[in-house]
């Protein structure tokens, strides 16, 4: 589960990619939200998902289309 493992161990699975110091911040972040605020379930409406740290309307869309169809 996201929220039990630190945000250094997030780190070093996603150190190959750019900017992985803040993306693991944002993943437990996110991971927080979903929790608190969604009750645990992935969103399916846009304007949520957006509110999620680092999420922009493309990565948005993307995770609508591929997980919601």
């Amino acid at each position: 589960m996201i929220l039990k493992t630190s945000e250094a161990d997030l780190n070093s699975w996603i150190a190959a990619v750019g900017f992985h110091n803040k993306k693991a911040k944002y993943i437990k972040e996110t991971a927080k939200i979903i929790s608190e605020k969604h009750k645990g379930i992935v969103p399916s409406k846009l304007e949520d998902i957006i509110d999620f740290p680092g999420v922009g309307p493309k990565m948005a869309h993307l995770l609508l289309q591929i997980s919601f169809n």
